[in-house]
């Protein structure tokens, strides 16, 4: 039987106008061997480092209980997986849910801020040092009030690599970029629910039945507040006038 890993992955949202919201892939290598050459949400398994002690004081907007509440778990199992998605987001696309420890966001339109970003994702990427000590030296905090539970999906018996896999909603931060990974993204698009599955139709956008699956979810929703108000039912401690965003 093979063994369940857990992970987490993010829809990342943004708002286009008329043509209502977008939803960004990346593409994964065809080397990997989990669905290689598949375009997927970012994301990724939850790591040892994401359950560490001590990392949980680093977080702002939602508690350890309330963040196991929403997903259903024990008290000390919800928080690995909301830091898992941010971490992985951030590693795979340079987008960093985090505040400072005096409050205001993270603007990459600031040079000193986009500075920043960029030497934190790079000593991720260069694995010198940890996610926790990064926000540490830096004086940063994980928002993890920017993410909505969305989903919850396990690979179905019978597959030789299963993942038991949250899924979250998150609106695109004001003046940060997706920048892809080159080590870990081959190709990246924002696109529509329904340019995507029109496209994985056609054949052209090869996707996993997870990802069609949420996709198909999203196809009513034009705006990110429509998103966001869909999370409000399973969300149970989300107040929708607090966090619009």
């Amino acid at each position: 039987m093979s063994e369940i890993r857990k992970a987490a992955a993010v829809l990342l949202i943004r708002e286009a106008g008329e043509a209502g919201i977008e939803v960004y892939l990346t593409q994964r290598p065809d080397s990997m061997r989990f669905v290689g050459g598949a375009y997927v949400f970012p994301g990724g398994v939850v790591e040892p480092g994401d359950s560490a002690s001590g990392l949980e004081v680093l977080i702002d907007g939602r508690t350890p209980a309330e963040m196991a509440q929403i997903l259903e778990l024990s008290p000390a199992g919800g928080s690995p997986f909301w830091i898992a998605a941010l971490r992985e987001l951030f590693e795979e696309t340079g987008i960093l849910y985090a505040r400072r420890r005096r409050g205001g966001p993270l603007l990459a339109s600031d040079e000193k801020d986009d500075q920043l970003l960029s030497r934190c994702r790079a000593g991720l990427e260069e694995q010198a040092d940890s996610l926790a000590g990064i926000l540490q030296e830096e004086g940063l905090l994980l928002a993890a009030d920017r993410l909505f539970y969305f989903d919850h999906k396990i690979t179905p018996e019978g597959c030789p690599l299963r993942y038991d896999t949250h899924f979250f909603a998150a609106r695109l931060p004001e003046g940060q970029t997706a920048i892809p990974s080159g080590r870990e993204v081959v190709k990246d698009a924002w696109l529509s629910p329904a340019e995507a599955l029109g496209r994985w139709e056609q054949g052209e956008l090869p996707m996993m039945p997870p990802t069609v699956a949420l996709l198909e979810r999203l196809l009513p929703h034009h705006s990110w507040e429509a998103v966001q108000q869909e999370c409000c039912s399973k969300n149970i401690l989300f107040d929708l006038k607090t966090n619009l965003m």
